[in-house]
């Protein structure tokens, strides 16, 4: 796999398993991850289709599991990526890591340099909200 985009670290009080079984569970993306305004099944796993200005408004995603790593698979957009997460039991709490990989080449109009600071806030701010919600 290619080097991450960007990773991101939070820690919640919920045990590994449950936070595993949360994002195994693709509709309950909604509940932390606020800018999705639905989702429809389809034959990849999830079309997700965004509010307001998102680089990928709608998408096909599917989720997986490997290596101890739980994997978000995205096409469809204007960017291709992979978002790994890494759970780790640390004391009273799980550690999450997250991982942001493209997986082809990105189709933006701008250079990448200029929307990874957004991009890397826009999924931080979700791995919060995941942390807060799947206690």
């Amino acid at each position: 796999m290619t080097k991450p985009l960007f990773t991101n670290v939070t820690s919640t009080t919920a045990t590994t398993e449950r936070v595993r079984d949360f994002l195994l569970d693709l509709e309950n993306i909604t509940q932390w991850a606020p800018e999705i305004s639905s989702l429809q099944n389809s034959e990849m796993g999830m079309t997700l289709t965004r509010i307001g200005h998102a680089l990928n408004a709608v998408e096909e995603i599917s989720v997986t599991e490997a290596d101890g790593k739980i994997i978000y698979h995205s096409i469809g957009g204007k960017l291709a990526y992979d978002l790994e997460f890494v759970l780790e039991k640390q004391q009273q709490q799980t550690k999450i890591s997250q991982m942001l990989h493209f997986t082809e080449p990105n189709y933006l109009s701008i250079p990448l340099s200029l929307v990874k600071p957004i991009i890397k806030q826009a999924f931080q701010e979700n791995l919060h909200r995941l942390a807060a919600v799947v206690q």
